[in-house]
């Protein structure tokens, strides 16, 4: 009985862990497709912030920008015309060459700005964080900016915060011959993440306390019936093939039928039928019945209940009998049937 409860203990051990190991990997699942989920809609965001500080600052140089495309059979270079400034010509790279013109746009404007009104890297910043709560994206960031014609970084009011613990983002180069680096770097908020994908994982957690309470609920009922097998099994005193007390539920069982006790007969039987060659004192049985009230009056109370149980409970069964052994106590004589 011990090895078979073992044995399935183990079983139902296994199976929860086996359900807390699907559990936690199907949850670091979708937590990572969230947070990738959050990165690219970040990096939009990002693009947004970058397009809109490149408006902010050419609006503040107060100077149009008109970018003249020469034919290919004529030269190899792209105009760049500003208002009261000399024409500035860039060659056209292969690289160049495969851009669309919105985006040939956007770098020679990068180009001129860098000169007129270069970057502030905390005005950038503040826009892209703008741009990521529109979105509902609870992050902190920092973004480094780079000079690349004369080599200096700046960085965002940020950067007192440890890089090691954000997630970068896709480099942007920008400028007609790459001038222009920005390095964005985002730490996303654990709460955030999880409510990107609150319904699905919601949803496997739902699955996942079922299937826990079930394994519980039939774990703790088969522990129960367990307790109770054993308890029975434990007040069962067998005295022959087809006499035994179940002490644990105040019968006795004569012939596989139940003959109730009261609680007084049961506590007599059972130092009885548990005490060697079922034989007990008068002190004895005294003291587990009544307390301490003095050897004669126990006496006194044993004799009236001792004829109870004969006329009661013994008057049918001729297999067993109970005696007086005179200045003692009590036996039961078990006999064959007749």
């Amino acid at each position: 009985m011990i090895m078979r409860q073992n044995y399935k203990f183990y079983i139902r051990l296994t199976l929860v862990c086996f359900l807390c190991f699907i559990y936690g990997l199907l949850i670091h699942s979708y937590y990572t497709g969230s947070m990738n989920d959050l990165l690219k809609e970040s990096n939009v965001c990002l693009s947004e912030a970058v397009n809109k500080d490149r408006d902010f600052r050419l609006k503040e140089t107060n100077m149009s920008v008109y970018i003249r495309l020469i034919p290919e059979d004529t030269t190899e270079q792209i105009s760049i015309e500003r208002e009261g400034h000399p024409v500035i010509c860039k060659e056209r790279t292969d690289s160049i060459k495969q851009l669309s013109d919105e985006i040939k746009q956007n770098h020679m404007t990068q180009t001129v700005l860098l000169h007129e009104n270069p970057i502030n890297v905390n005005t950038l910043d503040s826009l892209f964080r703008t741009e990521l709560r529109k979105k509902n994206i609870e992050a902190q960031t920092i973004v480094q900016y780079t000079d690349n014609t004369t080599n200096t970084t700046y960085y965002s009011n940020s950067d007192s915060l440890p890089r090691k613990y954000f997630n970068p983002l896709p480099e942007v180069v920008a400028g007609s011959n790459g001038e222009i680096t920005l390095r964005t770097f985002v730490k996303l908020s654990p709460f955030g993440i999880v409510h990107h994908a609150a319904s699905t994982i919601g949803g496997i957690t739902f699955i996942w306390l079922i299937l826990m309470s079930v394994i519980t609920y039939f774990t703790l009922k088969k522990e129960k019936e367990a307790a109770v097998i054993e308890k029975t099994e434990r007040h069962r005193v067998q005295l022959t093939d087809n006499i035994y007390l179940e002490a644990g539920r105040n019968c006795l069982i004569y012939n596989q039928k139940e003959i109730e006790l009261t609680g007084l007969y049961t506590r007599f039987l059972s130092v009885l039928f548990n005490s060697p060659d079922y034989f007990a004192g008068y002190e004895e049985l005294t003291k587990e019945l009544y307390g301490e009230i003095g050897i004669d009056a126990g006496k006194e109370r044993l004799s009236q209940l001792a004829k109870r149980i004969r006329t009661e409970i013994f008057m049918p069964i001729r297999e067993i009998e109970l005696k007086n052994v005179p200045r003692k106590g009590y036996i039961v004589i078990i006999a064959k049937a007749c």
